[in-house]
């Protein structure tokens, strides 16, 4: 799940004030529920391994900041880290 919440969204002119003041204009949020299964080749479960993440990062879109797809690839990144460790 990744939603985008604009400063358009919540006040006119928003966007034109957040310029002067070169503030982040965009919020980014989501979450990663996985959950990895280990099987053998009959199809029995070995073993599962659930974890989890989130995000939520303030940005304004521009060549130096990532995507808002990059925040959730993170979050994904991490949860899979997460249960390596384990």
């Amino acid at each position: 799940m990744n939603r985008i919440v604009t400063i358009k969204d919540a006040a006119p002119y928003g966007e034109k004030i957040a310029q002067l003041l070169r503030l982040k204009t965009h919020i980014s949020s989501g979450e990663v529920h996985l959950t990895l299964l280990v099987l053998k080749s009959t199809g029995e479960v070995l073993g599962t391994y659930t974890d989890k993440s989130s995000f939520k990062e303030t940005f304004t879109p521009n060549k130096e900041d990532p995507l808002p797809g990059t925040f959730l690839n993170r979050a994904l990144s991490e949860a899979g880290h997460q249960i390596q460790v384990e």
